[in-house]
């Protein structure tokens, strides 16, 4: 993973935020790192209630707000995390891609499955939409996860353009490695071939599975793996089989946005929806470089706050 100026943590009222905001808080003391806390509230359509139900103005509500968060980022601050805490307006996902756009942050941590209310061990609406279309690595914490990681998963997709040189299983590597030396977890490379025909001769079966795992290992050589205990794999199945079947003995899974190379912007495809739907860890979704998100900052500006607080 590259060194982080700015990791942005989503903190709903409902989400359970500790476990994400431990992962969060030991990034941002790993890179020194900016550490913004941020919720986002209902637009202008919505009921603007305090704690007690009573009807207030939007601006009462965004206060109180700021301050729980505050208080929610005092442990942190304490031990020297620099904390910006800040209230936006509207849909979450577009307002926090909004936020990426507007300040350069470098990773989205989020709790899974926090929508209605609801915190759990699906991905919901929200963590899709910011996996989709979000311009930065997107790091969804399963409430779970406590303490290091035992067991990384690298899932690096054989049928990759090989024109583009294995760019983007590269970037999946290198994040994967960075995440098992921070954690001092076992790293597990799988390479699977989701394309893969049981209807190969002998022959052109040994064939293709030479010619891949030349290009496993040339890819390997281009990543410092001596770092980190790490278990090779090539596995003759699709993406959804290969994860599900790793999932229970993994803490997070490292995963490209998009499983078959294309052109900037391609949202995340069926396959790998899926895949994410069979998973219990947390998942970090490396989107590919140059993607371009169908998120705007015109057209809609974005609605905040306009408070932001500094805790030091």
């Amino acid at each position: 993973m590259k060194h982080l100026k700015s990791i942005l943590l989503y903190a709903t009222e409902t989400s359970g935020a500790e476990a994400a905001l431990k992962r969060a808080e030991a990034l941002a003391i790993k890179n020194e790192a900016l550490l913004w806390v941020v919720d986002v509230l209902p637009g202008r359509n919505r009921t603007w209630s305090t704690m007690g139900g009573q009807p207030e103005s939007r601006q009462a509500v965004v206060t109180a707000r700021l301050r729980e968060l505050d208080l929610l980022v005092a442990p942190a601050c304490r031990r020297g995390v620099a904390v910006r805490v800040k209230v936006l307006i509207g849909r979450p996902s577009a307002e926090l891609i909004r936020e990426v756009l507007r300040n350069g942050h470098d990773l989205v941590v989020l709790n899974a499955g926090t929508e209605d209310g609801w915190p759990g061990p699906l991905f919901g609406r929200t963590d899709l939409h910011l996996l989709k279309d979000c311009p930065c690595p997107v790091w969804v914490n399963r409430q779970v996860d406590h303490g290091r990681h035992r067991r990384t998963l690298a899932a690096l997709d054989a049928g990759e353009d090989w024109s583009e040189r294995q760019q983007e299983s590269l970037r999946v590597l290198e994040h994967s490695v960075s995440i098992a030396e921070c954690d001092g977890s076992e790293l597990r490379i799988v390479y699977y071939l989701g394309h893969w025909s049981s209807y190969n001769t002998p022959k052109i079966a040994k064939n293709a599975l030479g010619h891949y795992r030349r290009r496993l290992d040339e890819l390997l050589a281009r990543c410092d793996l001596s770092r980190v205990r790490n278990d090779v794999r090539l596995e003759r199945a699709a993406a959804v089989d290969v994860i599900a079947a790793h999932c229970e003995e993994i803490d997070v899974i490292v995963m490209g946005t998009v499983w078959r190379s294309g052109p900037a912007g391609v949202l995340i495809a069926d396959t790998a929806t899926d895949a994410l739907a069979r998973v219990d860890c947390s998942v970090l979704a490396v989107n590919p470089e140059g993607f371009i998100t169908p998120v705007r900052l015109n057209g809609r500006s974005a609605r905040s706050s306009g408070v932001t607080r500094w805790a030091a």
